[in-house]
């Protein structure tokens, strides 16, 4: 167990780390560089790019990867649990391309109709292609990790040597979906080669997970409602210069759950098969998130002005806000990985997902509508601790059956 768990959470540390790196590697620069409506504009885009692949997997992270747990040592079934898992991937890509265009068109004036085609449409390739939940549950990380980790360590050099102006922003933007297109040709390779598994992709609206795994995405999706949708709309109604405050903040207080959810996959399909348990899961998150709770509560102020310099003071306050919700989250992601997704409650968790977004979001929107940005980081921390009350009241009752 805790060689195949150490194998899971270097692979996933160490892809994940070096996206986590780059924007905080890169964020000093380009702040400046570009200027503050410029990186607002790359800041926005990535938020649309990390939407999109949030609905491409659908649940694929979560039952695909239970399932092919579950089958590691059937070829036929892996092979089985491969295709339908990834025609649900293709037929979301599709759909998503003409929203992703058009929503870029209408908010993003900075970028013209070839150019968001161009970005969503090589992006989307690369990162179906790359089917991370695949090697998640097959615990064949290491080859997957590395490549990423290389192509984002030459992305992070392109930016440094190219990036000179602040109408080089597209440059930005392209260097990030054609390194995405890259290692998903050669993850695609590798898992060819090592799997023997065929790529015929047939857009079936039958052999997919659309219907089986709807629950699961369900309850996956819904916390979007309070996280990564409201960049969406902040984006299209505020200054780039608060987007960017906003986006700095959030992603300084992600950076703990970013750690805390690789942890949990890793050991995942470990405790899907019985080699691990809640406890396991609860332990590694709390020691996880109380680092970065701390640095941001105590040295908020600090950090941000080492990373942006002067100008990006309203960070500072909505760290402060939103910081409690790494310990919260960190409660969150042992029940989900440790709990509700390997005892395959996936509607439970569906229906507490569900209430705990919606009634955060009818409090939150209207928040988002009179305080902007301020609204949503509160909204955060509400539908945070719903969630960490609500997962813990049900795991009580339940083991006290």
């Amino acid at each position: 167990m805790k060689k195949e768990f150490l194998s899971n959470f270097a692979g996933l540390a160490s892809s994940n780390l070096i996206n986590l790196l780059i924007p905080l590697i890169t964020m000093p620069y380009l702040s400046r560089v570009l200027g503050s409506d410029s990186y607002g504009v790359v800041l926005l885009f990535s938020s649309i790019t990390i939407f999109t692949m949030i609905i491409t997997d659908y649940s694929t992270n979560i039952t695909g990867v239970r399932d092919c747990a579950e089958a590691i040592s059937d070829h036929d079934k892996i092979k089985k649990v491969y295709e339908t898992n990834q025609n649900t991937r293709l037929i979301l890509s599709f759909l998503l391309l003409p929203i992703s265009v058009a929503y870029i068109h209408f908010y993003m004036p900075g970028i013209n109709l070839y150019l968001a085609t161009e970005l969503i449409v090589v992006g989307s390739i690369g990162y179906y292609l790359s089917a991370p939940w695949f090697h998640q549950g097959t615990s064949s990380l290491h080859v997957f990790s590395a490549i990423n980790v290389t192509l984002r360590i030459l992305q992070l050099f392109a930016i440094f040597l190219f990036i000179k102006t602040p109408d080089a922003f597209s440059l930005v933007m392209r260097f990030n979906a054609y390194s995405t297109l890259i290692a998903g040709a050669l993850i695609f390779t590798y898992r060819k080669n090592k799997f023997k598994i065929s790529e015929t992709r047939t857009l079936s609206l039958r052999n997919n997970t659309l219907k089986s795994g709807a629950n699961s995405f369900i309850g996956d999706f819904s916390p979007n409602f309070y996280s990564n949708i409201p960049p969406l709309i902040i984006g299209a109604n505020v200054s780039p210069v608060v987007f960017a405050c906003y986006s700095i903040a959030i992603r300084l207080i992600n950076i703990s759950g970013n750690f805390q959810t690789i942890a949990a996959r890793s050991i995942y399909p470990i405790i899907v098969k019985g080699g691990a348990g809640l406890r396991n899961i609860m332990i590694i998150n709390i020691i996880i998130s109380l680092v970065p709770f701390l640095a941001l509560t105590f040295f908020g102020s600090y950090i941000v002005r080492i990373l942006l310099g002067p100008g990006y003071d309203l960070s500072v306050e909505f760290i402060n806000i939103g910081a409690v919700s790494i310990l919260l989250y960190s409660v969150i992601c042992s029940y989900t990985y440790g709990y509700f997704f390997p005892k395959k409650k996936d509607l439970l968790f569906r229906n507490i997902s569900i209430v705990c977004s919606i009634i955060p979001a009818l409090v939150g929107y209207p928040l988002m509508y009179h305080y902007g940005a301020y609204g949503a980081v509160i909204m955060l921390v509400i539908a945070r601790a719903m969630f960490m009350i609500l997962f813990a009241y049900y795991h009580k009752k339940d083991s006290a059956l």
